[in-house]
């Protein structure tokens, strides 16, 4: 086999982590639009500043909800804005990130959250939720562990981003600091599960 090599263009601090992308593209041009969402009155740009400034409000309920460096966080989904949000705001409280697909069967979804240790869960929408809740409540691998799961879409019910992000508002920036960079380069960010079609989903 053969290989190639080139050396690298850019040397990072071994003590950073992907959050500092983020807060550098922030500091360089907050009205800078990282995203657009498409609404009901077309498209609307989201700007590093706003993107920002939610993610951390996320991140505190997080950490007021008791996640620690290295936890947990598992993500069912389809691609979405918001799954960026919730991966940005899982890596700043410190945790790792757990995508889970969402044409997963049950028995796949339940394996990953035992298998990860999963801390917490954010599901797409309403089906999701009642799926991955029944999933726990009928689990043996999962009965003896409380998973919260957070709704990522946009109506009124609670917990969704929104309650999530008002749970936090006591947890100071310094604390979130904390959180935010306790990874380095040599530390895990996300954990990415086989589809299991030969045995039990594993973790990369």
């Amino acid at each position: 086999m053969r290989e190639a090599s080139t050396n690298l263009l850019v040397e990072l601090e071994p003590g950073s982590n992907v959050t500092d992308l983020l807060r550098q593209r922030e500091a360089a041009n907050p009205a800078h639009a990282l995203y657009a969402r498409k609404g009901p009155n077309g498209w609307t740009d989201v700007p590093a500043q706003k993107f920002l400034h939610d993610v951390c409000a996320l991140a505190k309920g997080l950490i007021a909800g008791g996640l620690e460096p290295g936890d947990t966080v598992a993500v069912m989904s389809a691609t979405r804005y918001e799954w960026a949000l919730v991966d940005f705001a899982i890596w700043f409280a410190g945790g790792v990130s757990v995508p889970i697909d969402e044409t997963s069967t049950p028995g796949q979804v339940e394996w990953i959250l035992h298998d990860a240790g999963a801390r917490r869960v954010f599901a797409q929408d309403r089906g999701k939720v009642s799926l991955i809740t029944g999933i726990m409540e009928s689990s043996i691998l999962l009965k003896d562990r409380l998973v919260p799961v957070v709704r990522m879409d946009d109506d009124d019910d609670a917990p969704n981003l929104a309650s999530l992000s008002a749970a936090g508002m006591g947890v100071t920036d310094a604390e979130l600091e904390r959180h935010r960079s306790a990874a380095g380069l040599d530390d895990v960010a996300s954990l990415a599960y086989t589809s299991g079609t030969t045995g039990r989903p594993k973790a990369a």
